[in-house]
């Protein structure tokens, strides 16, 4: 991709591994990341999060390095091409095994594509030849596990019972059909279908048709679930394609084919397997839909050491030697011994050790990130309740503010102006159709710790390495930047989600609408998939965004250039928005400025003013069915409380302007409304 290149961000986001890359003269697919080679990261506490041993940025690009790891590979996706002249449907396959037309690779993104059938009809009628490009197809099928393929023409134009026998499966197959009546060009091997010229704007318009035997079939409901999932004894598509689809982005060849139940427990229950098989049914999808490919990204902060007498790597011995009894159960204030205390100061080449300090470097566990509450150190150190060597070159600096330096925030409890922040961007891998529905399972790497649910759910990520069991790695984007965390009083929050009945019945009313759209692609699944929706979290949610758009609107920064993570959790009630930009080192200052008192309580009551009235009400504030992605929006849209996507960490999802101001009918469900008639 010499002359197509990628932002590094982009790199682990839009255009990360498994993602459709459209090019001016092509389409592509980026591949697994096995042979990158750029600068590597390292950060102890999301290593041992995900089990690894370093992070990868995407590497750069070198024009005089001839090395693959020094940019990043694609392949050319979809492999089926139309004429734009004729609507001929040609393949890859066919293509390059003409070597005087098309000499270079397919891989080689300069080759230009152009109509066989066209250019060899020009020669005969002695025109000058005629070169139509070719155009990848618009249609492609993908499963909720992430194969993904052409769109399979051949087969769909033959789907009728007597033309079946017609498939290049079939008994007798129209792919190599010859027709003695016809010059030699039109009998070439799987040049026999045609996408007709659409007489109108509608799908139905559209039509493919096998040139051989006559078959032709409308695109009407090429989106329905029937077209691939229909049960017929006679003719299943899965039966057809023996349970096999392919994935380009590992980077083998088209024909290497990977079973789609491949690592899913299979249910016992006769209904539930039925549902079982239908849901491994391809969908079609627009090769440029969006949710042709979900990167399944975290974005953890790095954390300073706390202040004490071992070094970063002296504390990896000193773990190494415990890991065993602490994940057994014991405590160290059981196991740790003066035997031990002479057996870590031998191994470290250190005197004077004491019990008390090694149970106390024992107890942060450090290097034993529990999953369910990974968010705890970095909510604490975010508060300034870490203390840390300050003379260290690690980029953090902060500044906490109390409450009663915000007079006109009755509801923060404390602000803390992050002037240099570090974090980390970390691809794990990408789904299809849906997002991942339940975070912590991107996490996991023992899956048979995972109940059928999580195991169902965790099947759907598709790892970025080809082979992860050797790769103890992942790529991943460091951002030095500023944010500005804000911690919310829990009490108020708490008081208020108990002060009326609408308010969790709104949050119902979202969860149950994500709880339908999960259920499209496995109708068993469970609360933990949507626990996390809560009125605390769609509201700090919803405040988070309303704050950017207000920052972007009074500093040199774009919305886009920032970004969220929301801490909603039982003890937790905070936000940090941060600048994401990984293209610069460090920034200007402008956003931590924001976060001191003699801004952020303007900044704050500009945002909430703003957000009173939307250009798309009152049809937006009284949404009460919802609306947006997935229909988990109530009160938000793209007129007030939604941001570019790259800055939601929940792709604008969970979004409600009601929770703030209430609704037309009933304001006092609006948490400023309890909040001014309760504590001011």
């Amino acid at each position: 991709m010499s002359d197509d290149l990628i932002r590094k961000s982009q790199a682990i986001y839009s255009y990360s591994t498994g993602a459709i890359i459209n090019l001016s003269s092509s389409s592509v697919m980026n591949l697994a990341v096995n042979k990158w080679r750029g600068k590597v990261i390292h950060d102890r506490r999301l290593e041992e999060l995900f089990g690894v041993e370093k992070f990868i940025e995407p590497p750069e690009f070198d024009p005089e390095d001839e090395g693959y790891g020094s940019y990043i590979s694609v392949r050319r996706f979809p492999n089926s091409y139309s004429c734009i002249k004729c609507g001929r449907i040609s393949f890859l396959e066919e293509l390059n095994s003409y070597h005087r037309l098309f000499p270079k690779q397919s891989i080689d993104l300069d080759q230009k594509y152009f109509c066989p059938i066209c250019y060899w009809k020009s020669l005969e009628e002695k025109r000058k030849g005629d070169k139509p490009i070719l155009t990848p197809t618009r249609f492609i099928i993908t499963t909720a596990f992430g194969h993904i393929d052409d769109f399979p023409w051949d087969w769909f134009v033959h789907r009728s019972e007597s033309k079946r026998e017609f498939r290049r499966k079939g008994s007798n197959p129209c792919y190599y059909k010859k027709d003695k009546d016809k010059p030699e060009y039109e009998n070439k091997d799987g040049f026999h279908l045609r996408l007709n010229k659409p007489k109108g704007a509608a799908l139905a318009a559209l039509s493919v048709e096998c040139l051989r035997c006559g078959a032709i079939e409308s695109l009407k409901d090429i989106f329905t679930d029937s077209v691939f999932n229909n049960y017929q004894e006679n003719d299943k598509y899965l039966d057809y394609i023996e349970y096999k689809m392919p994935k380009p982005w590992m980077g083998k060849d088209k024909e290497y084919q990977y079973n789609i139940t491949s690592g899913l427990k299979k249910p016992e229950d006769t209904d539930e397997l039925k549902d079982f098989y239908q849901r491994l049914g391809p969908r079609t999808l627009q090769r440029g839909a969006s949710n042709a490919h979900f990167p399944v990204t975290h974005t953890g902060i790095s954390i300073p050491s706390p202040v004490d007498v071992f070094t970063d790597e002296q504390k990896r011995k000193i773990y190494t030697h415990a890991k065993f009894a602490i994940k057994l159960g014991a405590l160290p204030e059981h196991f740790v011994d003066e035997e031990f205390v002479e057996t870590i100061e031998h191994d470290i080449e250190m005197t004077g050790i004491t019990v008390e300090q090694l149970v106390k470097v024992l107890n942060e566990k450090e290097l034993s990130v529990e999953v369910n509450n990974y968010k705890d150190k970095e909510y604490a150190h975010l508060k300034g309740e870490n203390e840390y060597d300050e003379t260290s070159e690690f980029y953090f600096e902060n500044k906490v503010h109390k409450a009663s330096e915000y007079y006109g925030l009755p509801f923060i409890t404390q602000v803390s102006v992050v002037s240099k922040l570090r974090l980390l961007n970390i691809l794990r891998g990408f789904t299809r159709l849906r997002p991942l529905a339940i975070e912590e399972v991107k996490f996991h790497n023992d899956i048979q710790t995972l109940n059928q649910r999580l195991h169902t759910e965790y099947s759907r990520i598709n790892d970025v390495r080809m082979y992860p069991e050797n790769s103890k790695w992942l790529p991943a984007v460091e951002i030095r930047g500023e944010g500005i965390f804000i911690e919310f009083n829990d009490s108020h929050i708490q008081k208020w989600t108990e002060s009326d009945k609408a308010i969790n019945e709104r949050i119902t009313t979202i969860r149950e609408n994500y709880k339908s759209n999960l259920s499209k692609f496995d109708p068993f699944i469970e609360e933990e998939a949507f626990s996390f929706i809560t009125p605390k979290y769609v509201l700090l949610h919803t405040i988070s965004h309303l704050l950017i758009e207000e920052i972007a609107r009074s500093s040199g920064y774009i919305n886009a250039s920032m970004a969220e993570i929301i801490y909603a959790d039982d003890d937790m009630s905070g936000i940090l928005i941060y600048t994401s930009s990984s293209d610069a080192e460090g920034t200007l200052g402008g956003l931590s400025l924001k976060g001191k008192p003699s801004h952020l309580e303007s900044i704050f009551k500009n945002a909430l003013e703003k957000s009173k009235w939307c250009s798309s009400d009152p049809i937006c504030i009284e949404s009460s069915s919802g609306q947006g992605f997935m229909g988990v929006n109530l009160a938000a849209c793209h007129s007030c409380a939604m941001l570019p996507e790259t800055s939601c960490e929940t792709m604008n999802r969970f979004l409600d302007r009601a929770l703030l101001h209430g609704t037309l009918d009933k304001p006092s469900i609006g948490f400023l409304n309890y909040i001014s008639n309760h504590f001011i």
